[in-house]
């Protein structure tokens, strides 16, 4: 899903990459096209559980079951407004950094407090600190943080931002 909250943080990560890889959009949904405007000069790739109403998703698959094929294969792994709907955050990190190339950059946006929205199922609040456990068990190195508003505002978005290290 696209929100300019995220639109924004992700055209700031943007500006300063450096490095090549293409980028991959994990949960694209109807928003294949929502960042690819900040990546101009990569391959850009969607994937989602299911096809939208357009047809316009790349690859079509489960996040937690990705393909060997993709192991160090993108540059730029965005991951927006879809850890909610993820049944296990915890292999979900894992498996991005598996398929992030070394020095890859890693773009997280979630909710921390919002209604209910089945899509197709909704598990999951995020506050800073618990994206910044999920990146560190991940072997994902936060470089920026993000909470649009305290978590009394509805909705609440927050961001991180992280690389996978070339060591």
């Amino acid at each position: 899903m696209g929100r300019p909250e995220g639109a924004q943080f992700v055209k700031e990560v943007a500006k300063d990459l450096k490095g090549n890889g293409p980028v991959i959009d994990l949960g694209a949904g109807d928003f294949t096209s929502f960042y690819k405007p900040y990546f101009p000069d990569r391959g850009y790739t969607t994937f989602d559980i299911t096809q939208n109403a357009w047809n316009d998703i790349d690859v079509l698959g489960n996040i937690l079951c990705m393909p060997s094929t993709f192991d160090n294969s993108f540059g730029v792994v965005l991951l927006m407004d879809t850890l909610e709907h993820i049944t296990d955050p915890f292999l979900a990190f894992r498996k991005i950094s598996q398929i992030l190339t070394p020095g890859g950059i890693f773009i997280c946006s979630t909710v921390a407090s919002w209604v209910q929205h089945d899509h197709p199922a909704d598990y999951w609040r995020f506050m800073p600190d618990g994206l910044k456990l999920l990146c560190k068990q991940a072997n994902l190195e936060v470089f920026l943080e993000k909470m649009t508003a305290k978590a009394t505002c509805i909705p609440c978005m927050v961001m991180v931002a992280a690389f996978k290290p070339t060591g």
